[in-house]
């Protein structure tokens, strides 16, 4: 009887430790630009434990989730997709404390953008590297991805006007989009040699000095009246 009593109290003390540890966290998703809350879209959940592993994927269609999740995972990503638009809607990504619950989650009202990068030629660039600035910088989670047929997507990007430019050994150019929340914007990415921009700048600078010679050794001369003469001559005197 003595050690059935035992195990009880083992139990008894273990039961609530288990029970805090498999406690649901719920998750309650917001646009993080106006604090309001998200229609009930195709969400994909990706968390990720403290090693930069894949710890669950999770795919629903509402706003407001609950999860048992391990105490190791402390990362948690997000996509937001409307049947209603071609692409990604909202994107999140933070750490995330499975002990705190109700948690609210952030995400950004995002847009991509698609296309390809070739030459004057319309030869197609398949190595080139990506740069990305925009006008609203709430978030700079972006993916590029890229392939050998010169086209490539940008995804999560932030709403308003980006410059997407490309670089290839000596070949440079860029291009601006407009970015919408849920669309693609479609680009080509033309690269021109930079020798061609330089000559172009060295050439307006020699322009410039030989109009500045010119307007020199033309310059008209200002006509004196006869009273202003007179002045110059008595000065001369």
């Amino acid at each position: 009887s003595m050690k059935w009593a035992l195990y009880l109290l083992l139990i008894l003390f273990l039961v609530p430790f288990t029970f805090a540890h498999h406690q649901p966290t719920t998750f309650i998703f917001e646009n993080a630009l106006d604090h309001t809350s998200l229609p009930d879209s195709f969400y994909y959940l990706e968390f990720v434990d403290s090693q930069g592993v894949h710890v669950e994927r999770v795919y629903t269609n509402t706003s407001q989730l609950n999860f048992f999740l391990s105490h190791d995972t402390h990362l948690l990503r997000i996509l937001v997709d409307s049947l209603s638009t071609p692409g990604t809607d909202y994107y999140g990504e933070s750490s995330i404390n499975v002990s705190n619950s109700p948690q609210t989650f952030p995400v950004f009202p995002v847009g991509s953008a698609q296309g390809i990068i070739e030459d004057e030629q319309k030869n197609i660039i398949s190595d080139a590297d990506i740069e990305i600035s925009c006008t609203k910088n709430y978030i700079d989670f972006f993916i590029i991805k890229k392939n050998n047929l010169g086209l490539f997507e940008i995804e999560n990007l932030p709403l308003g006007d980006c410059r997407i430019s490309a670089k290839s050994g000596s070949y440079y150019g860029y291009t601006t989009v407009s970015v919408e929340k849920g669309k693609h914007a479609l680009v080509t990415l033309t690269l021109k040699e930079r020798t061609s921009y330089l000559m172009w700048y060295l050439l307006g600078g020699i322009l410039l000095i030989l109009s500045g010679l010119l307007y020199l050794r033309f310059k008209p001369r200002k006509i004196l009246s006869h009273k202003q003469q007179a002045v110059f001559e008595t000065l001369d005197n």
